[in-house]
């Protein structure tokens, strides 16, 4: 029984020893999932900063403003106008009343024969110019709504939001400093999920494929931490220089536990 024992551990410990040498492991930078520069729409003074370096940040909420009172009031100038229906109402009461006058003119000249033709040609003339007159204000109505939009819009450049949930890692501009337009002025990096690329031999790649869990370790002096990772894309081409393909994993870094920058090693078993 001892030598039957003895046989299986020399088995276990061959098996392991092939696994090992079969496992291929490569070293690979940790990046967050996003990292985007941030400018300015629009030249301005910044006016106040709402997050700070290292804070959390949602989607669409403000990081930081320019100053905007001129914009402001010229966005309130022209809500005043677009509000303002005054003379639209009595123009419109107007034309109802001429209008009447009008068609009973009308009905008097071609059943009666009691007005001449002149005076419902002028009672025609009042009714079309007043006409005229509403449709011309209904228009400029309407591109005083489209201004108003338009400033609106343009008052909304003024401030400069988060386009995703992140952490803010860098703000360049401070308040009282001026800006342009096109200026980098704040970094926000999305680290939720993170990525690795390795550079594996193309021979490797045929033993892999997109969605395939792949184990990485992650270095963190004297512990290791395990992630299960998942291949994200594998390379169609070869770097002709190196003959090495690129492969890049994505995993799941929500706790934010995982800095982006280090070194992970990827490990892929070639053993079928």
């Amino acid at each position: 029984m001892k030598i039957y024992y003895l046989l299986f551990k020399i088995l276990v410990t061959f098996i392991l020893c092939f696994n090992i040498l079969n496992a291929k492991v490569y070293n690979g930078l940790i990046e967050p999932i996003k990292r985007v520069n941030l400018s300015l729409s629009i030249d301005g003074v910044v006016s106040e900063i709402n997050i700070k370096e290292g804070s959390f940040v949602k989607k669409d909420e403000s990081i930081l403003k320019l100053f905007d009172k001129l914009q402001s009031l010229e966005v309130q100038r022209r809500k005043v106008l677009v509000d303002d229906k005054t003379r639209l109402f009595y123009l419109r009461k107007e034309l109802k009343i001429v209008g009447n006058i009008y068609k009973s003119s009308k009905i008097l000249y071609e059943e009666a024969g009691s007005i001449s033709k002149n005076e419902l040609d002028g009672y025609s003339i009042n009714y079309y110019k007043l006409k005229s007159s509403l449709d011309e204000l209904k228009r400029s109505k309407k591109l005083e709504e489209i201004e108003y939009k338009l400033e609106n819009e343009k008052l909304k450049l003024y401030t400069l939001r988060a386009p995703f949930n992140g952490i803010i890692t860098k703000i360049i501009l401070d308040v009282g400093e001026r800006g342009r337009t096109g200026d980098i002025v704040v970094e926000l990096v999305d680290s939720s999920t993170c990525f690795v690329e390795v550079n594996i031999p193309e021979i490797e790649v045929h033993n892999i494929s997109v969605n395939q869990d792949i184990s990485i370790a992650i270095e963190r002096e004297t512990k290791k931490i395990q992630k299960n990772a998942k291949i994200s894309y594998i390379s169609p081409i070869a770097d002709s220089s190196s003959g090495l393909v690129l492969v890049k994993l994505e995993f799941e870094n929500k706790d934010l536990s995982i800095i982006p920058g280090i070194l992970a090693n990827v490990e892929f078993n070639t053993n079928k």
